[in-house]
């Protein structure tokens, strides 16, 4: 039998290193993605009804398509851009507990319509968003 320790720590390596992979997969589409601006710093808003619909569907195309991403939650809002959402996701790989979050425009395809840029994960994230 072989010591718990090494393992654990090199399969926790490679699931932080998958999930900051997919991370940066997701900046890229994003960087590469022309976009809307978001709404002013510092405004707190609670979540639209849109970011669990968007998430739900982003998941089951992702699932079909064998896309290991999966978003946990999605607290969205509208801006003054018809069409766009500033959204802030909490996202993870299938079978592994690791997280990650950023915010985000999507747009009415239901795609990145911006940069995103990575955020630190809290526990408001499925409540309300800070633009």
């Amino acid at each position: 039998m072989t010591p718990a320790g090494p393992e654990t720590a090199r399969t926790t390596s490679t699931r932080t290193t998958r999930l900051l992979a997919a991370v940066a997969v997701i900046v890229a589409a994003l960087v590469l993605a022309a976009g809307a601006r978001p709404a002013p710093s510092g405004q707190t808003a609670t979540c639209s009804s849109y970011g669990p619909t968007w998430a739900h569907s982003y998941n089951v195309k992702a699932k079909k398509a064998g896309n290991p991403v999966r978003i946990v939650s999605a607290c969205c809002q509208s801006t003054k851009v018809k069409g766009i959402n500033r959204c802030y996701i909490m996202v993870t790989l299938v079978g592994t507990s690791d997280r990650g979050c950023e915010s985000v425009n999507i747009g009415k395809d239901g795609l990145p319509s911006g940069p995103g840029k990575h955020e630190k994960c809290t526990v408001n994230a499925t409540r309300q968003i800070v633009a």
